[in-house]
This record gives structure tokens, sequence and C-alpha cells, in this order.
């Protein structure tokens, strides 16, 4: 994950959503720095997440924040990698490039926004399966798909035996 990320862990853990008063908030964040230094997490961050949740009131952390719908910058969907955050760097560098072309300066008239997605596991061709479950069964061979500007088709056969240089091959579903 980003560094990004993994600094938010201890804010977003330790922001008074839960306690009503100062008091409580006080204790339980010191058990939430305690158990993130047990984690592996540096006191930096720890402390870093500390100081800028010390001034959030429990009111304030439970407002939701505006969204702005009306965002007109263009998404940058990039995987979660290591090179990710390089790529996305360079772009915001040389951003002005783009802005200076007269071809380019209209299309995006501000830099993009980043956005991470993780990547597919083996997991993912695991549990997601493609087997359909309907109870068509297609004919076995190859058809013509019919298009009228199709140049494969005219020599496309629907034969369920294709024959070789030795012997002919049976086409099965």
């Amino acid at each position: 994950h980003p560094a990004s990320c993994k600094d938010s862990i201890a804010f977003s853990t330790c922001l008074p959503r839960i306690c009503s008063d100062d008091a409580t908030f006080h204790t339980r964040a010191a058990e939430m720095s305690s158990f993130f230094l047990s984690r592996g997490f540096p006191s930096t961050v720890v402390d870093r997440a500390l100081d800028c949740v010390h001034p959030i009131s429990c009111n304030s952390a439970l407002t939701p924040s505006p969204s702005s719908q009306n965002c007109d910058r263009v998404p940058l969907v990039l995987t979660i990698h290591p090179t990710s955050l390089n790529i996305q760097k360079i772009i915001l560098c040389h951003f002005r490039h783009l802005q200076h072309d007269p071809t380019t300066k209209h299309i995006f008239p501000s830099p993009p926004h980043s956005a991470f997605q993780r990547d597919h596991s083996l997991q993912y061709p695991l549990v997601h399966s493609s087997i359909t479950t309907n109870s068509y069964s297609p004919p076995p061979g190859t058809f013509p798909c019919q298009r009228k500007r199709c140049n494969t088709c005219p020599f496309t056969s629907s034969h369920t035996t294709v024959p070789g240089p030795k012997h002919r091959v049976q086409v099965r579903q």
C-alpha cells in the first residue's frame, strides 16, 4: 500500500467518533498509540496522527464532510504498486506541459485526480467463477457470424470434423 494509506490508519482509528468526553478520548488515544507501537508502526507516524486528532472534537468528527459532485478532474486510476507513486509524481510534475500546449490545455483544465485500485489476486478467479449455469448448450463446431462486413465467414466451416494431414479430429463440446 502507499505510505499515505499506511499513515492514515493511525489517524482514522484515533478519531474521536466513539468517545463522548475528552477524558475518555485521551485514555483511549493512549491505548491506541501503545497498540500501534506494539504492531510495529513508527512512533513518528503515531505521534503525528495523535497531534492531528487532538484538536478535532467528537461533534465535528461525526458530521459528514460535504462532497463536491461537480468535479471536472479526470481520474487517473492506478493499481496499487510501489511504482504507481512514481507514475503519479511524474504526471503531476510534468502536467504544466499539457497546460502550455494549445491542443491539450482545453482537454485537461486541471490535474488528474489519482485513485488507487487493488490488483486481482489468485483469489479473484477462484472465487468468481465464469461458469454459466444455463441449460442451453450450443452444437459443437464453428459457425459463421453472418455479419455483412465479416471477411472470415466465407472461410468458416460448420463441420464437426476437422481434416488434418494424418487424421481427422472430431470437434466436441
